[in-house]
């Protein structure tokens, strides 16, 4: 055997090792790519709950909620019927709703 049929073989084992590395960093970006998917969905949930405890937690603004929503459902668009420190309330709870799904929409 001579050095040319040596180098030969060391050069194709080191394509099979460069080819068996790259399968293989394939696999571990899916699979992070897979938790990173995970764990946004799980905040998000997270952040939904919370939202939603504050509503719950907070007699006035589930009040003012359902007020809005049965104003949706009948076609009301507008706060009129809402008095102004609903409003308010109601600003306030939408402005931080507001800014949470915008910091989830950035994934």
């Amino acid at each position: 055997m001579n050095w040319e049929a040596i180098g030969a073989i060391g050069e194709t084992l080191g394509s099979v090792a460069v080819l068996i590395t790259l399968i293989y960093l394939s696999f571990q970006i899916r699979h992070a790519r897979s938790e990173l998917r995970h764990s946004v969905a799980q905040h998000r949930f997270d952040t939904y709950r919370s939202l939603n405890l504050e509503i719950v937690h907070n007699p006035d603004l589930a009040r003012i909620e359902n007020a809005l929503e049965e104003a949706i459902q009948l076609g009301h668009k507008s706060l009129e019927a809402l008095e102004d420190a609903a409003k308010q309330k109601r600003y306030e709870s939408r402005c931080s709703k507001l800014n949470v799904m915008s910091v989830l929409e950035m994934d």
